[in-house]
């Protein structure tokens, strides 16, 4: 990952991910999730799951409450889900 190899981004980024998982972690924590999935564009890069679930990891081990730990996956259309949703919503409609 070129990122890694940045000075000035790499640690952006990891803060960046060090926050979306402390958001899943309190999350999960009130909620008792099984599964959180993310999307968007910025899930077409590997390093963004990689680096939450590093970052979640941390987080719990830190933290243990109990032994359940959710799962974090990629949604399965990433960007693409809002288009397929708008064409869901036009094909829906009555004309």
């Amino acid at each position: 990952y070129i990122i890694k190899k940045d000075p000035i981004a790499y640690p952006i980024f990891k803060k960046y991910c060090n926050n979306i998982a402390q958001v899943i972690y309190n999350a999960d924590y009130l909620l008792d999730l099984d599964r959180i999935a993310i999307g968007g564009g910025i899930s077409s890069q590997p390093i963004l799951l990689e680096t939450i679930q590093e970052s979640f990891m941390e987080l719990r081990n830190k933290y243990r409450e109990d032994v359940h730990d959710a799962q974090i996956v990629l949604c399965q259309y990433k960007n693409d889900a809002n288009l397929i949703g708008a064409m869901a919503h036009l094909m829906n409609q009555k004309h």
